[in-house]
Order: C-alpha cells, then sequence, then structure tokens
C-alpha cells in the first residue's frame, strides 16, 4: 500500500493516483433530504441543483503543487496572492515553476517558466501554454509525458489549504444523483506535435477529469472527457478498468472536438450515466458508497508536442433525485 501521492501514466492520460484514495476514512453519511443536501435550515439552496464547487478558479490567485507530492503547496501567486481554493499542478515538467508573478497590467498575470505558463488574464478566464519539444523526457510513452493542470484544493490531498468542494458530507453519492454535469468553456489557441518520437507517441490534447472514490472498497476511478487531441484519436472507454482510469472523447456525447485557432466551445455535458456505468462494471461496491473526490482541467503533450488553450467558467453541477 503506497502511503505517499505518486503520478502514473497510462496511455497518455492523466492518472493522479494518491496513496489517500486508499485510506480508509469514516462512511459516507447519507444525506436523505434537500435540508441534508443544501447543508443548512433554512436550507442554502432551493431545489437539488446544486454546484460541488465551494469556489472557481477566477479569483486571480492560485497555488502551485510543487513536482513531486508532499500533501503541501507553494505561493499563492497572483496579484493579490489571496488565500486561494485552487492549484497549479506540473507534472513531468523536469524545471519548477517558480512562484514569481509577472504584471501584464490591466488586472493580467503570468507565471512560468521556459517549459510551461499559466497565464491569468482581465476577463477572468485561463491560459495554460506548455511545450515539451524542449525538454529531455525521452520517448517511452506514458512516463515521458507532461501535464499541466488546474485543480481546486481538496482537504484528503492538501490538507490545512481552503477547499475548493463544498464539505464532503454535504456532497452526495452516485448513487443519489440524477444527473452530473461537468461545464467548461474552452478555446485552443495553437497546438500541435512534431516528429521527434515514432508515430504516435508525439502528441498534444487537453481534456477536463472528475475523480470518484469509494472509501469502502478503497478504490478511485478517473474520468476524463477529452476536448482535443493532435493525433486525432476518438476516445471511447478506452484503458479501463485495469488502470481505474477510463476516457472519453467529446464526440461521444454528439460534441465537436476543439480545433487549433478555433472559436471557444462551451461544454455542458451530463456524464452521470458514464461514471455510473464505468463504476458498476468494477462490480467491487455499491454506488451508494461512491463520491466526487477531485476534478482537474489543462493539459498535456509527449515529444515535440505544444499546446496553448484559454479555459473560464469550470463547474460540476448535481441533482439529485
Amino acid at each position: 500500500m503506497k502511503m505517499r501521492s505518486e503520478l502514473f501514466k497510462r496511455g497518455g492520460m492523466l492518472f493522479l493516483a494518491f496513496s489517500i484514495l486508499l485510506w480508509p476514512l469514516s462512511a459516507y453519511g447519507q444525506s436523505k433530504s434537500i435540508w441534508d443536501f443544501c447543508g443548512s435550515y433554512p436550507p442554502t439552496c432551493n431545489t437539488k441543483e446544486r454546484s460541488l464547487l465551494s469556489s472557481g478558479p477566477g479569483d486571480g490567485s492560485l497555488y502551485i503543487a510543487p513536482l513531486y507530492y508532499s500533501g503541501t503547496l507553494y505561493g499563492p501567486v497572483g496579484l493579490l496572492e489571496l488565500d486561494s481554493r485552487w492549484h497549479i499542478a506540473q507534472w513531468g515538467i523536469q524545471e519548477q515553476i517558480p512562484s514569481v508573478t509577472e504584471d501584464l497590467g490591466g488586472g493580467s498575470w503570468r507565471v512560468g517558466n521556459s517549459h510551461a505558463h499559466v497565464t491569468y488574464n482581465s476577463d477572468s478566464s485561463y491560459t495554460l501554454e506548455q511545450d515539451s519539444g524542449n525538454l529531455d523526457t525521452g520517448c517511452i510513452f506514458p512516463p515521458s509525458e507532461v501535464d499541466l493542470i488546474l485543480e481546486p484544493n481538496e482537504n484528503r490531498a492538501y490538507p490545512g489549504y481552503a477547499e475548493g468542494f463544498i464539505p464532503e458530507s454535504q456532497r452526495p453519492t452516485l448513487a443519489q444523483i440524477k444527473s452530473l454535469r461537468v461545464r467548461l468553456t474552452a478555446r485552443v489557441v495553437t497546438a500541435g506535435h512534431g516528429n521527434r518520437c515514432s508515430e504516435g507517441i508525439d502528441l498534444a490534447s487537453n481534456l477536463l477529469g472528475i475523480i470518484v472514490h469509494s472509501d469502502v472498497a478503497g478504490r478511485g476511478l478517473f474520468y476524463q472527457i477529452v476536448m482535443y487531441d493532435s493525433r486525432g484519436i476518438v476516445f471511447g472507454g478506452s484503458e479501463f478498468p485495469e488502470s481505474l482510469l477510463v476516457s472519453d472523447s467529446v464526440e461521444v456525447f454528439d460534441r465537436a472536438p476543439l480545433v487549433p485557432g478555433g472559436f471557444a466551445q462551451t461544454y455542458d455535458i451530463d456524464i452521470a450515466d458514464h461514471i455510473k456505468k464505468y463504476v458498476s462494471s468494477l462490480g467491487i461496491d455499491s454506488l451508494e458508497n461512491w463520491k466526487v473526490f477531485g476534478a482537474y482541467f489543462g493539459s498535456y503533450t509527449n515529444g515535440a508536442g505544444w499546446i496553448a488553450a484559454e479555459y473560464s467558467g469550470f463547474d460540476i453541477i448535481v441533482v439529485t433525485k
């Protein structure tokens, strides 16, 4: 049993396997009424629909996770250096992003190094840029993959930091969920790949992900939606269940993928049936014991890949039965 977080990558997808996914914690409370679900009386919401996030990343400040997991974050970065509920995660970049904020004027700022940059724009969107073409990571894919993502702080992974989710006790189980919508506006500014490695190994892609976990089973599942892949690959339930990571492309939901230099698209996709199907297929636990544990969005490259993309409006909306 691993007692520290490690980054595993399977088939070009992010697989952030926290050791805490294996730690047995107290059993989930079963919220049976809308009063329990909304968390107070009078309730803070009037329907069975609510966001699982306590804050989006658009407050103009971020923490940064170090290259190797330690349960701590450094920063925050940004012009105001607020106590952010979100952080930048950097994997495989080799050169840690410094906590030095560059003021771009007009309320915009940027942090980064020669391989990756994160820019906060004046419209509260973020631009994530990465280029692995000048990195000596080799071509043994997926270990040579480079990832740059934003994710909300979660108390199990990063205790002591303001959390980007509502309290765990208020999150419904998969059995209680009628719909689980992920929402994100994204635009690929530029992206592509060269030919440093063999065919299919050089790549650039972006995605969003949801992590669900069961304390009873001591397991977690990473579910990802791919918005763009420079190789033109359409994912449909790939790599399941051996790695406990499953990916679908937006085309699976009859949505068009992003195009470099094209218009922004707002994805609002109900993944409830898909994620319940994949969890149930594991055959290791009831849906009543699974809850949303984490989330992320961003990009990854391998070999001579590069990508710059803008993101805004990320949310996770649930409707209970």
